[in-house]
């Protein structure tokens, strides 16, 4: 007959939480389509493009966030970009619509990063 013995180790329990992002993103990229210089020149105006970006609260909590366009350099200060709304309170299951506009004096192409966190 063997004795028995405890184990040296205590058995223990572990929890573990899976963290869900609570913004989802309408989309990433946007991609205006501007006629052409001869286009705008030909009616005397300037072409003004908007999209739209949806945030959806996808959390049970309030989420405060803001778009940071510090870093995004000069089309942004300039008025090349404008964006309706740069921060505010989503409430549980809610979205918020933000626009993003495009006005350019004369540029082929342009590409500019904002950045999307809490607040």
């Amino acid at each position: 007959m063997t004795p028995r013995t405890t184990p040296f180790i205590r058995t223990c329990f572990v929890q573990d939480t899976v963290l869900q992002l609570p913004l989802r993103l309408s989309g990433t990229d946007f991609l205006f389509e501007i006629p052409s210089r001869t286009e705008v020149t030909k009616t005397h105006k300037k072409v003004t493009k908007t999209q739209d970006l949806v945030l959806h609260n996808l959390s049970h909590r309030n989420v405060q966030w803001m778009l940071d366009t510090s870093k995004a350099g000069k089309l942004f200060n300039n008025g090349t970009f404008k964006l309706s709304k740069l921060h505010g309170l989503l409430k549980p299951q809610t979205e918020c619509n933000i626009a993003i506009s495009f006005s350019p004096e004369d540029c082929p192409w342009l590409k500019e990063d904002v950045s999307c966190r809490d607040a």
